[in-house]
């Protein structure tokens, strides 16, 4: 093997560039046709095996390259999360220099190994740099993040704080803070200048909020506003912008509908003030688009508070039939579970209140979502009915229980209660039928399953749907049952 020539240099280097270093030295004679073999007089066929050997170490340089990247990438980006550049740049180096060593001391073919080694050494440079401005990125974007967190908790201290000394010390930190931020992101003064304008805009309209609570609120605003002129340089625009938003806002929690504590009242009164209100120099709020949001808001807050007003009394009406309601049905359900018609009473009969109970419940709740406009009076009148339904029910279930003794009993009630039937339907088609006859019979109509939907209109002319008992359905069953007990208690007889 021939002997490398070799000099030494006697100046130092003006810079060090990153490189790979391996444990392994190429031999000239196998080094591809740019060393050795290339620089021989070499005929066609030994130019050919030239060029193949070199495209075979090309080949296999880029495969070994392309199999790193995903792993280089990982490292890359993993090293761009890390908000210190320096310790970024270091992590990520020491990452890449092994992966790539190990890569390349792998390699069978050591011409590809080189050739592999050059281009990580190019690559390691340009990633170096990307993770480099990417930590920097990251740096100053979790700079701004936390400075907004901070600031918008400042602001909100600020807006609660009922000590003027207190407000004072929180609107120098706020300030403070904005040149802090000018100061670590090099912004220069004149956007130094353009942001301290705006936290001083934002405080006033904070002070402003609270202000408009005071029975001489409008001038109080009036007079902060004059007194910071000259740090806000709040245009007409911008200033009534921004006292629409703090009356919309106040409005806005002063009216939650269904809410006991919404004043709707104090809501319209701050909404004419809005109306009239002018700055000193004689620019009134409601100009321009303007006039139109404060046209909205008041027709939103009239309409809102006759809806609130119907609400609150139909929550309280709820919570009067509910109580109602719960008492009616524990009336029914105790006496039902402690007595019984015939002895004391059973676990069935337990039993039997407990399905009554699930009965009556579950047609509470069909009422009242078919029924939303129902009154008071009204939903009260369909328990007590519902009530009565359920308890003849009951009755009636017990008494088929009977000793055999009773039976003539049971034969002259079915009887009778078959003729009574008849006879009522002989008047509910002359349309000569008791209204309380006829509420019970729907009612048990709809107990059993029988129900028909009818719509009406309301005063206004909307349609209400309900859903009732359909007596016609109900009794063409209801009548036959009769007439075969009839029939068999006769047999028995």
């Amino acid at each position: 093997m021939p002997k490398i020539p070799t000099f030494e240099t006697k100046t130092k280097p003006t810079a060090e560039v990153a490189s790979l270093k391996t444990s392994f030295q190429v031999p000239v004679e196998s080094a591809g046709s740019m060393f050795g073999t290339a620089a021989k007089v070499v005929t066609g066929l030994d130019e050919y095996y030239v060029r193949e050997q070199a495209l075979k170490d090309k080949t296999e340089s880029t495969k070994a390259y392309l199999e790193l990247t995903n792993d280089l990438d990982t490292i890359e980006q993993g090293s761009i999360k890390n908000i210190d550049p320096s310790q970024a740049e270091n992590t990520f180096q020491n990452q890449f220099k092994m992966l790539a060593k190990q890569k390349i001391d792998s390699m069978q073919n050591k011409a590809a190994a080189r050739l592999l080694e050059d281009k990580l050494s190019l690559d390691l440079i340009t990633r170096s740099s990307k993770v480099v401005k990417g930590s920097r990125d990251q740096l100053v974007s979790e700079f701004n993040n936390t400075w907004n967190t901070e600031h918008q908790i400042d602001l909100s201290q600020y807006q609660l704080a009922k000590d003027e000394d207190e407000k004072l010390r929180l609107k120098n930190k706020i300030l403070a803070n904005v040149a802090s931020k000018n100061f670590y992101n090099n912004d220069g003064q004149v956007k130094l200048q353009e942001e301290l304008k705006k936290t001083n805009a934002n405080l006033l309209f904070l002070d402003s909020g609270q202000l408009i609570n005071l029975e001489n609120g409008t001038e109080l605003i009036k007079n902060l506003d004059d007194s910071l002129k000259n740090q806000t340089l709040l245009t007409d625009e911008d200033f009534g912008k921004g006292i629409f938003d703090v009356y919309n806002q106040k409005i806005s929690n002063l009216t939650v509908k269904g809410n006991p504590d919404s004043d709707y009242d104090r809501a319209l009164e701050l909404a004419k003030q809005l109306e009239t209100f002018e700055r000193s120099n004689g620019y009134k709020i409601k100009t321009g688009e303007l006039s139109t949001k404060i046209n909205s808001l008041r027709e939103k807050i009239e309409v809102e508070r006759i809806q609130h007003e119907n609400l609150i009394r139909q929550l309280g009406d709820n919570k009067l039939f509910f109580e109602y309601s719960d008492a009616q049905i524990k009336a029914l359900t105790e006496d039902i579970a402690s007595t019984s018609l015939i002895s004391q009473p059973t676990l069935e009969d337990r039993q039997s209140s407990l399905e009554i109970r699930t009965e009556y419940d579950q047609m509470i709740r069909d009422y009242l979502k078919f029924n939303k406009d129902a009154t008071l009076e009204q939903r009260k009148d369909f328990s007590r009915d519902l009530i009565y339904t359920l308890k003849t029910i009951y009755e009636d279930r017990a008494s088929e229980k009977v000793q055999p003794t009773l039976i003539e009993k049971n034969r002259f009630d079915i009887e009778t209660q078959y003729q009574n039937t008849l006879n009522d339907m002989k008047l509910y088609r002359e349309n000569a039928l008791d209204s309380e006859k006829i509420t019970q019979y729907k009612n048990l109509a709809k107990l059993r399953g029988y129900t028909i939907t009818t719509t009406t209109k309301d005063s206004k002319g909307k349609q209400i749907k309900k859903v009732e008992g359909d007596i016609n359905s109900f009794i063409n069953n209801y009548l036959p049952a009769l007439a075969e007990q009839v029939r068999l208690t006769t047999k028995q007889k």
